[in-house]
Formats: C-alpha cells, sequence, structure tokens
C-alpha cells in the first residue's frame, strides 16, 4: 500500500470513528427505557434493570444539578472489543461519558440481575459501586456539561 493510501486510511477512520460515537446504535439491538434513562446493549436486557433506573432516578434526583427535562442514552458493551472501541484511551475506567461529543454514556460488561459491573478481569467490581452508581455517576457528567457548558467542562481536571 503506498503512503497516500495509508493516509486516505487513517484520514476516513479520523472522519468515521466520531460519527460511531455518535450513532452507535448499529451496535446495540436491544434497548429499554425507564423515565428519561434509555438503556441499549448489544445482549438482551433482563427485566430486572428497572428497579436499577429508579434507584438512578432517586440518587439524581438529590443532586442539585439534576434536570429531569434531559435524556440520557446508556449503552452497555457486554463485548470487551466494544468498549474499547467506544471508551479509546479511557478502555480502563468501567465507564465514559462522551459530554464533550453527544452525552452518550458506554458502561462495560454488567450483570444486570446482580446489579453488578464487570472489571476488566470478568469479575464483578466490589463494593458499593453498583451497576446504578456507575449509571448515576456517568450522568452527573452529563449533568456538569449542562451546568458548565461544552468549555467549561473540558476545562475540568481530570
Amino acid at each position: 500500500m503506498t503512503k497516500p493510501k495509508n493516509f486516505a486510511l487513517i484520514a476516513l477512520g479520523f472522519v468515521l470513528y466520531p460519527i460511531v460515537l455518535a450513532l452507535p446504535y448499529p451496535f446495540f439491538r436491544h434497548h429499554a427505557r425507564a423515565e428519561n434513562i434509555t438503556v441499549f446493549s448489544d445482549e438482551s436486557i433482563s427485566p430486572a434493570l428497572f428497579p436499577i433506573l429508579n434507584d438512578v432516578e432517586r440518587r439524581l434526583q438529590r443532586s442539585p444539578l439534576n434536570d429531569p427535562s434531559l435524556r440520557h442514552r446508556v449503552f452497555i458493551c457486554n463485548e470487551t472489543w466494544l468498549f474499547v472501541l467506544m471508551a479509546n484511551t479511557d478502555s480502563h475506567a468501567g465507564g465514559v461519558n462522551k459530554a464533550w461529543l453527544n452525552q452518550s454514556i458506554f458502561l462495560r460488561r454488567a450483570n444486570i440481575p446482580a446489579n453488578r459491573l464487570l472489571g476488566p478481569s470478568g469479575k464483578e467490581v466490589a463494593g458499593d459501586r453498583t451497576l446504578a452508581y456507575f449509571i448515576a455517576h456517568e450522568i452527573v457528567h452529563t449533568l456538569e456539561e449542562q451546568q458548565l457548558g461544552r468549555y467549561g467542562y473540558l476545562r475540568l481536571p481530570a
């Protein structure tokens, strides 16, 4: 392959990647909605998700940043390659929020009936950090971006 073709492929990747992040729906065939949170998944979604989303709503209602008019999109990536694709350099995290782009939230594999996120090892994340915790945590990043504006949000320390 010649250098101009390599450059063209790299340039195409830079163009397509933000589109994939902005419109990830083809990778996630299943979805469930409760109130203003829609969860998408590449695997079927357990009905146990609905009490979890109710818990997330209760957590958000306690925040002064909460805006009940906002709609949130959470994508559970049960395939490791899919989470790595969506999270990119943050693929070590439990979840990422693309607040700078379109506020899509990507989480790694989850055991929904147990209300747990699975870590990179495949084991459930221990302690108080439930799946509800991770969803609420990532939604708060959206709320911060809404409160501060995109530029203010991007200036926050990591």
